[in-house]
């Protein structure tokens, strides 16, 4: 009987810890060198974010901004960037940003672990962009 006992308990705390850690684990990751950020996206983008995020349908984030400067792919003056849940990247109204962008045409898509930076962080990736991508 006790060693019945012992097993449900190591049964039921494997089972707490696994449910647990799950969704903490969700969105582990290390940021990308500009290099490799680069080459993976779509589309690099320095934006101005015009408005608050808007929950969508399907539990993302969809954020108006205004593209100040694109690098790999020119871009329209305004677009929609999609955020996910797990890997949200957080756009601030008024902020500005230099985004990795996954997408085509008006809407695109970004995430943490993905080489954002918000603009007064940089610098570097500024610096890169415009000295390898002429």
């Amino acid at each position: 009987m006790k060693r019945s006992r012992l097993g449900l308990t190591a049964f039921f705390l494997v089972c707490l810890v696994t449910g647990l850690a799950g969704p903490a684990l969700g969105c582990r990751c290390t940021e990308p060198s500009t290099g490799v950020a680069y080459k993976r996206a779509d589309a690099v983008a320095r934006v101005h974010v015009l408005s608050g995020a808007t929950e969508t349908a399907d539990h993302a984030f969809a954020t108006r901004v205004q593209v100040t400067k694109s690098w790999k792919r020119t871009l329209p003056e305004e677009i929609t960037v999609i955020t996910g849940e797990d890997c949200a990247y957080p756009l601030a109204a008024g902020k500005e940003y230099i985004l990795f962008l996954s997408g085509d045409g008006t809407t695109y898509g970004t995430y943490l672990c993905r080489g954002n930076r918000g603009i007064s962080e940089a610098k570097p990736v500024w610096e890169w962009l415009d000295k390898n991508t002429k």
